[in-house]
Order: C-alpha cells, then sequence, then structure tokens
C-alpha cells in the first residue's frame, strides 16, 4: 500500500492532468505484478492488488491536497 502510495503522490501533487492516464496504468501495475508472482515462488492475492489500490488513492488524494494547500512549491511550468 505505501509503495503505490508513494508512487502516485509525485504525479498527483506535480502533474495531476495527467492522472488519468497514471492512475489506470498505475492499477494496471499492480495487477500484472499480482499475475506474475507465483512464477517466482509467492502467491498471487486479490487483498494485495486491493491494497495496492488504496494506497494509490491515498496517494493522490495527499498529493491533490498538497498542490492545492501548498502550490508556491510546484515548480512553475513554461507555456
Amino acid at each position: 500500500m505505501v509503495a503505490f502510495g508513494v508512487l502516485a503522490f509525485p504525479m498527483a501533487y506535480l502533474r495531476p492532468r495527467w492522472l488519468m492516464l497514471a492512475v489506470p496504468a498505475y492499477l494496471a501495475f499492480g495487477g500484472l505484478i499480482e499475475i506474475l508472482q507465483p512464477f517466482v515462488g509467492r502467491d498471487r492475492s486479490l487483498g494485495d492488488w486491493l491494497a495496492d489500490l488504496i494506497g494509490l488513492g491515498i496517494g493522490v488524494v495527499i498529493g491533490l491536497a498538497a498542490g492545492r494547500f501548498v502550490p508556491f512549491a510546484r515548480p512553475r511550468m513554461r507555456r
């Protein structure tokens, strides 16, 4: 859960417009990890994937909140 929260936070904070592409990609990445785990001696678990989903949601919410309440720390985008 923590890993996916840490993965999602910078995207939500620095590039919130990219979340529409990043969140499905992160979810697919977590699913792929679960699908491949039996090939390396670990068990596949829907609960682990749901924990990834929760961590992703927490990271996105905290990143968006940080971007809203601490906007001066965000880099300015050039046009």
